[in-house]
């Protein structure tokens, strides 16, 4: 009989140790900003402004296991609500392009999927905010619509081109001449 007591009593101790281990590794995951069971990891890029509200992407991703990411754009109105901006293209975004901001507006490109079929579309939202979406033929179609819009330049949060080794120190770069030809098509 005293043998099975030790028995339970070694086991006890077990298993509180155990039980402190994993609060202990629990809180130390949650110090560190993750988890002890990773789930979705979500990224927001830096915002930008744009028509007086901050825009930003969003991706996310699974922690579990291999899968495919999921694209949002997103903007933040002047009461602090974000809405979740489709430009017309609706379905779950795996891919994305953009978004750019030109004369007339924004573009995006993103490869959506629907329905089990996925295609690359194009949207757009002008400065009106009116919003038109068309399918492109492939990703290269896409790219060409975004790289042929008027006055294009990209949101302030990319990084600056590479300037070249001789140019002077605190110099900023140039940014690039615009196509001539309008955005074809929106």
């Amino acid at each position: 009989m005293a043998a099975f007591l030790q028995l339970l009593l070694g086991l006890r101790s077990l298993a509180i140790r155990i039980v402190i281990f994993v609060v202990l590794a629990g809180v130390f995951a949650w110090m560190i900003g993750g988890s002890i069971f990773p789930g979705s990891q979500v990224v927001n890029l830096p915002s930008f402004q744009w028509r007086q509200q901050a825009w930003n992407l969003q991706v996310t991703g699974n922690g579990n296991r291999a899968a495919p990411v999921r694209w949002r754009l997103l903007a933040v109105d002047a009461r602090g609500d974000v809405v979740e901006q489709t430009f017309g293209i609706e379905g779950i975004w795996r891919e994305v392009h953009g978004p750019l901001v030109h004369a007339g507006g924004m573009l995006i490109a993103a490869h959506a999927e629907r329905d089990g079929t996925s295609s690359w579309w194009i949207g757009s939202m002008a400065n009106d905010g009116s919003v038109k979406a068309r399918a492109a033929a492939s990703e290269q179609e896409a790219r060409m619509v975004l790289r042929g819009a008027d006055g294009v330049h990209q949101p302030t949060a990319e990084a600056p081109a590479a300037m070249p080794p001789s140019a002077p120190k605190g110099a900023v770069p140039a940014a690039p001449a615009a196509p001539a030809a309008p955005a074809a098509g929106l």
